[in-house]
């Protein structure tokens, strides 16, 4: 995607999340990507790319499954710096979509994930010590906070996407009850 946007005329930055590749910081899933842990690393990213001379004040984002997730987390911070949003199969709560559905814990996905995308080996033992839905996956629902959503942004996700619902509750929530920036302005494509 980098280069052919590059071609189309736009600038294009692509971050290590953290503790991944290059960056510094601890490789656990989702953990500096939105307001959670004290940590705001994509808006800190927004931010150092408004200041650039080549940046005309429009940023938008992309990216599926995991990049969507990140971008929601993002949008969730509360940044007034995102003027608009492509998020393909992402969910805003992590509890029920991503890792415990119904409740009981989705292992071979989960596991198979984690080893795929090579997190530290505590990442599980985090996620499966938290098998109730508690205030450790709350601190991730992004249900609590559409107000400081602020960007128009299309959804797109698949009816059999294990994101599916996820999807389309992101859809609403930026849709009915997201800030001045986003009520109103969604789509949704399934």
């Amino acid at each position: 995607f980098g280069m052919d946007g590059v071609k189309h005329g736009y600038a294009v930055v692509i971050q290590d999340t953290r503790g991944r590749w290059a960056s510094e910081g601890e490789n656990l899933p989702f953990i500096g990507d939105g307001w959670w842990a004290g940590h705001q690393d994509g808006v800190d990213t927004l931010e150092w790319i408004s200041k650039q001379v080549w940046c005309n004040g429009k940023i938008g984002t992309w990216g599926a499954s995991a990049l969507g997730i990140t971008q929601l987390g993002m949008a969730g911070a509360g940044t007034n710096l995102l003027s608009a949003q492509h998020i393909t199969v992402g969910t805003s709560d992590f509890y029920p979509y991503l890792v415990f559905p119904g409740g009981v814990f989705k292992k071979a996905m989960v596991e198979d994930w984690l080893k795929a995308t090579k997190h530290q080996e505590n990442a599980q033992d985090l996620w499966v010590g938290h098998a109730k839905r508690d205030t450790y996956w709350n601190q991730y629902d992004l249900n609590t906070r559409w107000g400081k959503v602020n960007a128009p942004a299309v959804h797109l996700g698949g009816w059999y996407d294990i994101f599916g619902q996820g999807t389309i509750d992101s859809f609403v929530g930026y849709q009915t009850k997201g800030g001045k920036g986003a009520r109103g302005k969604q789509v949704l494509i399934m």
